[in-house]
């Protein structure tokens, strides 16, 4: 489990096909100091365990479903991605719950800078649109936001000059790929009411 806070940005050593999936290694002059093999880590809001770990870089293992569900098929050496430590119990839980498991991929749409703040409108697969309300939780790459105004097929984020510096939302550029998660409790709510209708009709 994550808070959708991100720790850092780290770089992209070496990405290569494994199998039916992908090996990703992960460069860090500091991150990796108090990690330790089987942790959990969300790179690019993405849950991954780390398998081979050294001072300076870390390596996973990328499954064939999270490639299907991920923008990691197009992800090139050298990118910057964002990382978070798993929340450790009793750790402050400063975003919402993000669980790290992909639901979908999205597309960067409109970047405008409005006074301090970044305005960002982001693309979304329409059968993720019934677990967005507006001024509800959503997960982009990892990062804990509120939808700001919710159309039928983009979701329009305000980013804090905060956010804007310490995640890669200042590399983005419009058709960009990221990776969505959408809010563990309205995918519930959602399960909840299509069992609920399948049952009422039922005879």
């Amino acid at each position: 489990m994550f808070t959708g806070l991100i720790e850092g940005q780290e770089r992209i050593l070496n990405l290569a096909p494994e199998g039916s999936g992908l090996r990703l290694r992960i460069s860090s002059q500091s991150f990796w100091c108090n990690s330790k093999i089987g942790d959990s880590i969300s790179i690019n809001g993405t849950c991954l365990t780390i398998v081979e770990l050294s001072d300076s870089r870390a390596e996973f293992q990328i499954s064939p479903e999270s490639l299907a569900r991920t923008h990691w098929k197009s992800a090139s050496e050298g990118q910057w991605v964002n990382v978070e430590r798993a929340v450790q119990a009793g750790g402050a839980l400063g975003g919402h719950f993000v669980t790290g498991h992909v639901d979908g991929i999205g597309r960067v749409s409109t970047i405008e800078k409005v006074g301090l703040f970044w305005n960002f409108e982001m693309e979304f697969p329409k059968d993720l649109e019934l677990y967005f309300v507006e001024k509800g939780s959503v997960c982009i790459d990892g990062v804990s936001l509120t939808v700001n105004v919710l159309r039928q097929s983009s979701l329009e984020l305000t980013i804090i000059p905060e956010t804007f510096e310490k995640t890669i939302f200042k590399r983005y550029k419009i058709g960009d790929l990221v990776n969505i998660e959408a809010d563990l409790i309205g995918k519930y709510v959602v399960r909840f009411l299509e069992k609920r209708n399948e049952n009422r009709r039922s005879p």
